[in-house]
Parts: structure tokens; sequence; C-alpha cells
């Protein structure tokens, strides 16, 4: 009997673990399922913000190019009334032959070039009595001379342009080489 009782206790703790077993299950699925709600919404806004960032970097290459056909329809702009000054001039020249009335049109037409040039903000880069520097000029030519300092520019043979801080065409320069003592031993 006492076995009886014993089976007996067993199959009634096996009828009441039953239904915690039940629930637990349904708490792991209900669970899975949120995690699995979860991780899909995830994944909808993972693909949404993909494709608003490849639609922001599609507008933003077609504002860049827009503003670089901008930047050159400025540019030309303001390159059209020297183009017309250089046709007056040659018009001149051909009607009078004298070099003064050519030289005047150029000259007129340089100081066009010199306003567009000022107006963007293109600056010189300096030359005269300053020391070489690879970041501003590159070197043609090399002289040996002895009464300027060592590396210091001494002819300019074609300008040098900078807007801002950046090298828009290095100065080609000859630069100066102080002789070199020879040691005779």
């Amino acid at each position: 009997m006492e076995q009886e009782e014993h089976v007996a206790e067993e199959t009634d703790t096996e009828v009441l673990d039953e239904p915690e077993v039940v629930d637990a299950e349904d708490a792991l699925r209900q669970e899975l399922q949120a995690a699995q709600n979860q991780a899909k919404e995830l994944k909808e806004h993972v693909l949404t913000i993909s494709a608003e960032f490849e639609n922001f970097r599609r507008r933003q290459q077609e504002e860049q190019k827009r503003r670089q056909v901008l930047m050159k329809e400025e540019l030309f702009r303001e390159l059209l009334p020297l183009v017309d000054n250089l046709d007056r001039s040659l018009d001149a020249a051909r009607a009078n032959p004298s070099v003064e009335s050519l030289l005047k049109g150029v000259e007129l037409i340089r100081r066009g070039f010199d306003r567009l040039l000022e107006n963007n903000e293109v600056t010189l880069i300096g030359t005269t009595g300053v020391e070489f520097d690879p970041a501003l000029h590159e070197a043609m030519m090399v002289e040996e001379r002895d009464d300027v300092p060592d590396q210091s520019i001494v002819q300019e043979l074609q300008k040098g342009y900078k807007i801002g801080d950046r090298v828009l065409r290095a100065s080609m320069v000859k630069v100066a080489r102080n002789a070199q003592p020879t040691n005779k031993n």
C-alpha cells in the first residue's frame, strides 16, 4: 500500500507539473513570436533607413552636379565680356594697323582678366625676393649664384595662382644655389 500511495503521489505530481510545462512552452512561444516580430520590424526599419540614405546620396550627387553647372555658367558669363573685348581689339587692329590700338585692346582685356581673378579671390603666388617653397613653386632651373641667399628665387618663368589656401598652379621659377666651397686636402 505504501507503494500505491507513493505511485499516487508521483502521478499527482506529474499531473500538477504538466500545466506548468504547457504554460512555460506557451510563454516561450510568445517570447519567440515577439522576438521574431521585433526582428521583422528592425529589418524593415533598416531597409527603410537604407533606402532613405540611398535617396539622400543620390540627391546630394545631383545637387553637386547642379552646383558645378552653375559655377561653370557663372565663370563663362564673366569670360564672355573679355572675349567681346578681344574681338573688338582685333577689329580695331584690322581697321587701324597701328601697334598702339592693338596694345590698348590687349591691356583692356588684361585688366578684365585681373578683375575676374580678383572677384573670384584668385591671387598671385609671390616669387620676388622669396625663398623657394615646393608647395608653391616648381623649380625649373637652378643657377649657381653667391650674390643671393641659397634657395632664393631669382627669376619667375611662369606665374602661379592660388584661390584661398589652395594652389591652382604653382609658379615656375629659377632658383639660386650658392657655390659649394671645395675641400682640397
